[in-house]
C-alpha cells in the first residue's frame, strides 16, 4: 500500500504534558471528598454499556451508580451524586454544598 501511495496521512503527535501532577485525590477520612467517574465496555451483542458511579475518596465506598446503553449525560451524574448524599446522610444536599465539575 505504501508503494502505491494508499496509506492515510498520519496525525502529528502532541507534545508530552510537562505539568507535575502533585494533587492527591485520596483523603484520610470519609465524607470529606467524593468523586464521580465512569467506564464502558462492549457486551457480547456489540452494545456498549456505560456505568457512572460516585465514590467516597476516604473509605473508597461506591456510594451509588447508574448504567445505560446511551451516553454519559450530566443529569445522570447529578442524579448519582444526589442519591449518594441522600443515602449517606438521609437528606437532600444543602444549597451551600460545594460542587465542582471538570466539564
Amino acid at each position: 500500500m505504501r508503494d502505491n501511495g494508499l496509506l492515510l496521512q498520519s496525525k502529528p503527535h502532541p507534545a508530552p504534558d510537562t505539568r507535575r501532577h502533585t494533587g492527591r485525590v485520596a483523603v484520610g477520612e470519609s465524607n470529606r471528598r467524593w468523586s464521580s467517574d465512569g467506564f464502558e465496555f462492549r457486551c457480547d451483542n456489540g452494545e456498549k454499556l456505560r456505568v457512572t458511579f460516585a465514590i467516597d475518596c476516604g473509605d473508597r465506598e461506591a456510594l451509588d451508580w447508574a448504567a445505560s446503553t446511551g451516553g454519559y449525560e450530566s443529569d445522570m451524574v447529578q442524579d448519582v451524586m444526589q442519591r449518594s448524599v441522600e443515602r449517606r446522610f438521609g437528606q437532600k444536599p444543602a444549597d451551600s454544598a460545594h460542587r465542582m465539575a471538570d466539564g
